[in-house]
């Protein structure tokens, strides 16, 4: 269990990522982006056991988990300790974004800002809401495992 604390006792990213900058992150994987990743969190004993397992779910299924934040400084989260990343998502950044993307960006931003309850997006490589996951404080959640899972098959689904 020792070595387990001391691999997260890393530093983890602590630069938010805007959505200009989201599809280079991304690098052509999905991602799972959590409004309020705490929700997910494991908490006591067993964390950092549970931390390698999710980890590792996100690698094999090449998903990247995304954790909302609505400040300029990157919060402490499992996000961050296993790869993922901070987004700070605002209505200017889609327009900034020229080209191709701005459609996508926008379409995502429009989804996130347009949401009134917590939830978990599936996003494919383009930035395109796949799936939604809406959940209320209190509910029974799925864990991030369970929800790379969905994101895995929604996307062999669409490969078929």
């Amino acid at each position: 269990m020792a070595a387990l604390a001391y691999r997260y006792a890393e530093p983890v990213r602590d630069e938010v990522l805007t959505v200009a900058a989201l599809r280079d992150f991304m690098n052509g994987r999905w991602a799972l982006l959590f409004s309020h990743a705490d929700d997910f969190a494991s908490y006591g004993f067993e964390a950092d056991r549970w931390l390698v397992h999710v980890e590792r779910s996100f690698s094999t299924a090449g998903v990247v988990p995304l954790a909302l934040t609505a400040g300029a400084r990157a919060p402490d989260s499992w996000v961050s300790r296993i790869g993922g990343s901070p987004v700070i998502i605002r209505f200017s950044d889609a327009h900034r974004a020229g080209g191709s993307m701005c459609t996508r960006e926008r379409t995502l931003v429009s989804t996130v800002l347009g949401q009134t309850t917590r939830f978990v997006l599936i996003l494919d490589e383009s930035l395109r809401p796949r799936i939604t996951y809406a959940y209320s404080p209190g509910d029974c959640l799925p864990s991030p495992i369970d929800l790379v899972s969905m994101a895995y098959r929604a996307r062999e689904r669409l490969a078929k």
